[in-house]
């Protein structure tokens, strides 16, 4: 009480004595008082407020106008939040969320590349290519476990399968200008940054 019955009265200099003697006597430290930390704590907060003029100023005008209590609590959060560059944070979220649209397209194009070794059309055509070729040949398994062999013959059907699909759509094999990024980088430039509004 003593310190807020001064605080619009009082000097910057008057302000950081004041301060200096209240923060002895109520430190907890030196003070066994059961609220002697939440009395510190309020005094820390008054006077981070008096100390600063820009705070002190908007203190002072609640306190002269105690009916505008929302005009005041913008014209506090206006000087007390931080302004942030929201430029980087543009940014940084772009590229991780292309990262992720890029990602997600690859799993989609591998997911459709193992539905159709799993088609025994596909399957059973590919496999007579690769013993045509000679590339399922026993040799190139020797040693192998089951599970690699297995992982072995699927990767080699695969490889034939995939450039003799056309797959379109979602499932489509990804490309550089697949990139959320780039895709949004085009379209301005097509648009010439200019928004269409369909009129």
């Amino acid at each position: 009480k003593q310190w807020y019955q001064r605080r619009v009265r009082a000097t910057k200099k008057e302000v950081n004595k004041a301060y200096r003697k209240l923060a002895r006597e109520l430190h907890p430290d030196h003070n066994d008082a059961p609220d002697a930390h939440e009395k510190f704590e309020l005094l820390v907060e008054a006077y981070e407020t008096l100390r600063n003029e820009v705070s002190r100023n908007d203190y002072d005008y609640l306190l002269d106008h105690p009916d505008l209590y929302y005009e005041h609590f913008y014209r506090f959060f206006k000087h007390s939040t931080p302004r942030v560059d929201v430029a980087p944070i543009l940014v940084v979220s772009l590229v991780v969320l292309s990262i992720l649209h890029y990602l997600h397209k690859i799993s989609s194009y591998n997911r459709a590349l193992d539905y159709a070794l799993r088609v025994p059309t596909y399957r059973n055509q590919a496999k007579a290519l690769a013993e045509a070729e000679g590339l399922l040949n026993k040799k190139y398994f020797k040693g192998m476990t089951k599970d690699e062999q297995k992982a072995a013959e699927n990767k080699i059907l695969r490889d034939i399968i995939e450039p003799k699909l056309d797959i379109k759509g979602g499932y489509g094999r990804p490309e550089w200008t697949d990139i959320l990024v780039i895709q949004m980088l085009t379209w301005l430039v097509i648009r010439g940054g200019k928004p269409d509004y369909g009129y």
